[in-house]
């Protein structure tokens, strides 16, 4: 036996890896449309505020949503973080209501929706805190529940209303499963 076999054998080896994952990554990529979430406003949308806005006074803070992608997604359950207070949101719909969830249609150029957040009457001191969003929906990007994760940080205020600006997002496998 010479020192060659076992080198061609590796080399065989590692060529049949690389097939294989090669294989595995064709095989999970979505073939058809996937939703793609993001926090921002629609392209058309000219106003000077940041996408996610706190109005201390109320505790009422809202955020926009877009679907981007290529296929509508139901988002159920948002959640905020500031610090240590978390709040599940509501998601609001064409007509001003209210829901625990929403289908949010494919809409490259917007209009998106809104989601609400409802804090303590305290939530001035909640400005200068960064943020994190949490979507659940389901169809996801990933071929089981997906979370949209959004991390914002404080960007001052307008108008009275605190504003935060995204920072990072990633999408992630849903743990808990709720989407």
């Amino acid at each position: 036996m010479s020192s060659a076999d076992p080198l061609k054998r590796l080399a065989a080896a590692a060529e049949r890896i690389a097939d294989a994952v090669e294989y595995l990554a064709r095989s999970t990529a979505p073939t058809s449309p996937v939703p793609k979430l993001k926090v921002g406003r629609a392209p058309s949308d000219s106003s000077r505020m940041e996408p996610v806005t706190l109005r201390p006074e109320e505790g009422l803070m809202t955020a926009i949503v877009q679907n981007i992608g290529g296929a509508d997604t139901v988002v159920t359950g948002p959640v905020a973080r500031l610090s240590t207070v978390e709040v599940t949101g509501e998601l609001i719909d064409r007509d001003s209501r209210p829901h625990p969830s929403i289908t949010i249609p494919a809409a490259p150029d917007g209009p998106g929706i809104v989601v609400q957040f409802h804090f303590e009457r305290r939530a001035h001191v909640l400005g200068d805190l960064p943020l994190t969003l949490r979507f659940p929906h389901r169809p996801g990007r990933l071929p089981m529940p997906t979370v949209l994760e959004v991390d914002l940080e404080p960007s001052g205020s307008v108008d009275g209303r605190y504003q935060w600006r995204v920072v990072a997002s990633r999408e992630v496998r849903d743990s808990d499963g709720v989407a």
